[in-house]
């Protein structure tokens, strides 16, 4: 499986059974129902780095922030897009603009702008 869309209610123990199972994935969107969170992130990359994943596309989250930005930074060696930070509930304002400057200052080739939620 190398795409992985799930964009309504799905158990947040089927999603971390298939993204820990999904070696060779290189896109990941998930809609704002899923309830992906740090944990759960954690989790999966302890068992599956995702060293092919290009694109990650997180809707929303109340419970995903910075620490699963670097951990999929670190983790991710093909990471090209990690898109929708704004509407991650764990990011605050302050940490992504220091995020946007970090990524600016550092030439790192990371597309964060939002796709899915521009209105």
């Amino acid at each position: 499986l190398e795409r992985l869309v799930c964009a309504s209610d799905c158990s947040l123990n089927d999603l971390e059974f298939l993204m820990t199972h999904c070696k060779n994935i290189r896109f990941i969107q998930l809609g704002s129902s899923t309830g992906i969170n740090n944990a759960t992130m954690n989790r999966v990359l302890a068992q599956n780095p995702m060293k092919k994943l290009e694109e990650l596309r997180i809707l929303y989250s109340a419970d995903i922030g910075m620490q699963t930005v670097h951990l999929m930074m670190n983790q991710c060696e093909r990471l090209a897009t990690l898109s929708e930070l704004e509407s991650w509930g764990g990011i605050r304002l302050d940490e992504l603009n220091d995020f946007r400057e970090y990524i600016r200052e550092n030439n790192i080739k990371l597309d964060i702008t939002p796709t899915l939620s521009l209105n």
